[in-house]
């Protein structure tokens, strides 16, 4: 959740600015309130709700960008559709390749020219950063949803980047962690693999019904917290905490049970997602009338703007050869310390994420 809000408002903006997640939430008609909350620590109001809707805006920039490299003179998705029953296999092919090229390029290398094509420029270079975080963001979710942590892993080296440069200190302290612990041989060989094989669970057995385990975690103390009740009394209190929090999870399969022999839905599982290409295809079109997407000849793809909040990997990057965060693990590790109480760190991870996307999302693929 931590990188989904840390993309989230470094890609937020403002509405009158085109390809910004502000702008798309207005264009497609999406309620703000329910995705995110400047006036919330978490930001991120439904977990599910934000990470549908990057996806949906992923598959649109897609869609845009693939459309522009075969027919730079298109003016809407339509033309695409209309050009691929008979496009040769070896122009379609290069044309993803590259796009992959660009999007498996993370390096950010900023820039300081200007020119009359300026704001095309940094239009383009939005858009291209965007599906380079969009697309790490899947990665992670993906793995996630498969058990494959080693996958999981690879992507979360690269989000740790991002988090050295941002204002989430204990997310950049706790990855730096996790990957010294894991890949710097702090951990033995088989507690890193206990960690690799335990750090993810599947309670709906089905091939993509992975989640991680604090998310479970959260589950079961949201659980808990709504059995205690207002005028909670010493023995009230222990029953929810020495009895009824011991069945969560029991609780959780007489639902289920119940709800499958009356053939009824649980209000917040759902068989279905709502097919969310209309939506994609008028992102892309969005893209192709604005031209945001195109870039100037002469101008490299990797760049941004130097000033730029979008350089989460330049900044990580300077973090770490600051070495001041690896410094800061060392002490609070050989000093045994926690965090200090006043340390900045926007995101929580109690709030915001709703169980009913995570449980059953095998259902949806």
């Amino acid at each position: 959740m931590a990188a989904l809000a840390l993309f989230y408002k470094t890609h937020f903006g403002d509405y009158n600015e085109v390809g910004t997640l502000s702008s798309w939430i207005d264009f497609l008609q999406r309620d703000a309130g329910k995705l995110w909350n400047n006036n919330d620590a978490t930001h991120v109001q439904d977990y599910n709700a934000c990470l549908d809707f990057f996806e949906v805006l992923l598959n649109g920039y897609i869609i845009a960008a693939l459309c522009e490299s075969i027919d730079s003179a298109a003016a809407s998705a339509r033309t695409f559709s209309t050009l691929l029953p008979t496009l040769p296999s070896d122009v379609l092919q290069c044309a993803i390749a590259s796009l992959a090229d660009l999007a498996s390029n993370l390096s950010e290398v900023i820039f300081t020219e200007s020119d009359t094509d300026g704001e095309t420029r940094e239009g383009h270079l939005k858009t291209s950063v965007f599906i380079k975080h969009a697309l790490l963001l899947k990665t992670f979710h993906a793995a996630v949803k498969v058990g494959d942590t080693g996958l999981m892993l690879n992507a979360l080296k690269f989000l740790s980047i991002c988090f050295q440069g941002s204002q989430n200190y204990k997310y950049a302290a706790e990855c730096l962690r996790l990957t010294a612990c894991l890949e710097g041989g702090i951990w033995s060989d088989r507690l890193s693999k206990f960690w690799m094989e335990n750090m993810v669970v599947n309670l709906s057995s089905t091939k993509s019904g992975f989640i991680a385990l604090d998310m479970l975690n959260e589950y079961i103390v949201r659980e808990v917290k709504t059995l205690i009740p207002d005028n909670l009394t010493p023995s009230t209190d222990n029953r929810v905490r020495n009895i009824c929090s011991l069945l969560i999870m029991k609780f959780r399969e007489i639902r289920k049970h119940i709800s499958t022999e009356l053939e009824v839905k649980i209000f917040d599982h759902h068989s279905k997602r709502v097919n969310p290409w209309r939506d994609s295809i008028a992102v892309a079109n969005g893209l192709i009338a604005e031209r945001i997407h195109r870039m100037p000849a002469g101008v490299e793809s990797n760049r941004v703007s130097e000033d730029s909040i979008m350089n989460l990997y330049v900044y990580g990057l300077e973090a770490l050869a600051s070495g001041q965060g690896i410094a800061r693990m060392k002490e609070r590790w050989l000093a045994q310390n926690d965090f200090d109480d006043g340390e900045n760190d926007d995101e929580s991870d109690t709030d915001g994420r709703s169980w009913s996307g995570c449980e059953d999302s095998s259902d949806s693929d």
